[in-house]
């Protein structure tokens, strides 16, 4: 799944894609695994904006909220929300 976004000129200013969770970088893995033991990876989003390449990944535990966090390539959070 692909979403695009151009500017009047038709330059691609913004892309989003689906990718499987064997397609994370391994800082994030392991980014992920620290802060949220136990939780399973349920969808990872990689977005590049201007060649700056970031990945959106949700986690998942029972009984526990849901989190959606943004990380950079090297495994640096960018963003954290409870889902």
């Amino acid at each position: 799944d692909h979403e695009a976004w151009y500017s009047a000129d038709g330059k691609l200013l913004r892309h989003e894609e689906e990718v499987s969770q064997s397609d994370l970088p391994e800082p994030i893995v392991s980014a992920a695994g620290r802060e949220f033991p136990g939780y399973r990876v349920d969808d990872v989003e990689r977005i590049t904006v201007e060649d700056v390449v970031s990945y959106v990944v949700e986690l998942k535990l029972k009984g526990q909220p849901e989190w959606k966090v943004a990380y950079d390539v090297t495994g640096k959070q960018l963003e954290k929300r409870q889902d």
